[in-house]
């Protein structure tokens, strides 16, 4: 059984706005605390061979 949901178009424009603003704070949340480990010396160094070498 499918459910359909019918919403207006200016709410479902916020709702989308709503979902991307959520994501844009997680990303940004992540690379703060991805530049925060990296600050503390929490990082790892490769070499170009070492990264190819994953490919």
């Amino acid at each position: 059984m499918k459910i359909v949901v019918m919403i207006s178009e200016k709410e479902y424009n916020e709702m989308a706005e709503f979902i991307k603003a959520k994501r844009n704070t997680d990303y940004l949340a992540m690379i703060d605390k991805s530049m925060a480990e990296a600050e503390a010396g929490g990082f790892i160094v490769k070499t170009i061979a070492e990264l190819e070498a994953y490919e």
